[in-house]
């Protein structure tokens, strides 16, 4: 190689390295430079993709919120549609008279009975309910008596059968709403006693009895013990066991829904 050559390529190759330091010089004003806002070019960069970033995601949020809440109010105007399970027939409430009547005729069961009331009536019944030994006693004087005489525990055993319409006729009560339904029971005269009216109201999914104001704990239980005491003679009961739990019906629902009454299981 010549000189000449030699003396070309020296400066050939100094001039690249020179334009590759001033490249490296721009791109380190460019990066690290700070403008009037005190952030780099660089700074000013990420901000503008984590904006983007946080908007994409904010909107993507938002229409999440937008499909859940409207999933959430379709459903709401479906179950608002639908009457409150278990109420959805007015001949369920044979079920909540046949609690009654199975839980007044039961040892130690107060609670029990009490929960087939609305609930302001069931709160207040429980509350200061009086020492219930003397309707223990007389309840399973009932309970031996039943089974002596029928071979079968006391219990409705089927309500269906026990209040039919010819002994609980059932009608809607137009007063009622979907949200709060109502219905009304009538057992007419017979067995010895008047008619009797039952109200029911539909609570928390269910049918539930509807007593006086009046009846507090104290006159609750005088009242059933009375019933008890009436229906304590055996021999009175009609042989007819569905004729016999309709009598015992009628006078623990007397007692409930504290109306005069008397009477045994005997029939009409």
């Amino acid at each position: 190689m010549t000189r000449t050559e030699i003396r070309t390529r020296r400066a050939t190759c100094l001039t690249w390295f020179a334009a590759g330091l001033m490249a490296v010089g721009v791109a380190g004003l460019t990066g690290c430079n700070k403008d009037e806002t005190g952030k780099t070019p660089g700074e000013k960069a990420g901000e503008a993709v984590k904006t983007g970033v946080d908007s994409t995601t904010k909107a993507a949020g938002n229409a999440a919120d937008a499909t859940g809440k409207a999933a959430k109010d379709a459903k709401d105007a479906v179950v608002a549609g639908v009457a409150p399970s278990g109420t959805s027939k007015v001949e369920d409430t044979r079920s909540t008279v046949e609690k009654i009547v199975e839980k007044a005729g039961k040892r130690n069961d107060w609670s029990g009975l009490a929960d087939a009331f609305t609930k302001t009536d069931a709160d207040r019944v429980k509350n200061g309910w009086p020492d219930s030994k003397d309707l223990d006693d007389l309840a399973d004087k009932i309970a031996t008596n039943w089974n002596n005489k029928y071979g079968e525990k006391y219990s409705v055993m089927n309500a269906d059968k026990v209040f039919a319409p010819d002994f609980l006729k059932l009608t809607t009560d137009p007063s009622g709403t979907k949200d709060s339904p109502k219905a009304t029971g009538t057992i007419p005269a017979s067995h010895g006693m008047p008619e009797l009216t039952l109200n029911f109201v539909g609570e928390g999914g269910k049918w539930r009895l509807d007593i006086p104001d009046g009846v507090d704990a104290q006159k609750l239980h005088d009242n059933l013990k009375s019933a008890l005491t009436d229906l304590q003679d055996s021999s009175k009961w009609d042989a007819d066991k569905v004729q016999a739990t309709r009598a015992v019906a009628h006078r623990m629902l007397l007692a409930v829904m504290d109306k005069a009454g008397s009477g045994t299981a005997s029939a009409e």
